[in-house]
């Protein structure tokens, strides 16, 4: 059985925050999913869009698998000491454990970014069908997880249409506790 794509939705960092804050205070599914349904009616009209956004979302913190609500629970713990720019880290970890297509995309991008100045969809794409295959939903997923990623300031598109670069290595002085 081929793996699950899933992300395949634009995901703007602030929808993350507002769902991470709400996540740590109610995880009822139901309630979750209306708040959704209201915070992003404004830039999803369409209903169907707008509930494979939020299904998105929710996979990302609300619907996760057993054996990662221990470390969800760290994170809504870190929530509270973090500064608002440190969100990322906890965004970050959240959608590598959701979304296996995610930690490849990253990889892939990264390992562009280490031998080359920039990358583009299609280099993105070609590297992700060896391990996913000649799929549509790769396709249409590949510049929808890049725009996240430029959402969330861990990418930069280019002067060049298309081509994406690195931001400035993101920075902490937040430190867990206990290190």
């Amino acid at each position: 059985m081929a793996a699950v794509v899933g992300f395949d939705r634009k995901i703007k960092r602030e929808w993350l925050d507002v769902l991470a804050d709400r996540v740590a205070q109610d995880q009822d599914a139901a309630t979750l999913r209306n708040y959704l349904h209201d915070i992003l009616k404004d830039e999803h009209p369409g209903e169907t869009a707008r509930g494979k956004t939020v299904t998105v979302l929710m996979r990302i913190w609300a619907l996760i698998p057993e054996e990662h609500e221990r470390i969800r629970e760290q994170a809504f713990e870190l929530l509270k000491s973090i500064s608002a720019s440190d969100r990322i880290w906890l965004h970050w970890g959240m959608c590598l454990l959701a979304y296996p297509l995610f930690h490849d995309m990253a990889t892939a991008a990264g390992r562009f970014l280490k031998i080359q100045d920039d990358f583009t969809w299609g280099q993105i794409h070609r590297r992700l069908t060896d391990g996913w295959g000649e799929r549509t939903t790769v396709k249409r997923a590949v510049p929808r997880l890049i725009r996240s990623m430029a959402d969330w300031n861990t990418l930069a598109e280019s002067e060049e249409r298309g081509h994406f670069r690195a931001t400035p290595p993101l920075t902490t002085k937040s430190k867990l506790p206990n290190c």
